[in-house]
């Protein structure tokens, strides 16, 4: 779940992977209508990964719960 990374507020990052055909097609037809939406998307999966999966930021979460 996206709500365990430590530095996760809850905005999008993403189209939802979803098998509903009708949902997909729905989505992305938003986002082409929307280009401005694709770069908020963009710009979020960005700041989600260098706040959550920078190397420093994970080897703090092992130690943490590791307790080293």
């Amino acid at each position: 779940s996206l709500r365990a990374y430590p530095k996760y507020s809850g905005e999008e990052i993403g189209v939802n992977a979803s098998a509903d055909e009708s949902y997909l097609s729905e989505q992305f037809c938003y986002l082409i209508d929307n280009p401005q939406r694709i770069e908020e998307l963009s710009k979020n999966a960005i700041e989600f990964v260098i706040n959550n999966h920078e190397s420093s930021v994970i080897a703090n979460m092992y130690i943490s719960i590791w307790g080293l």
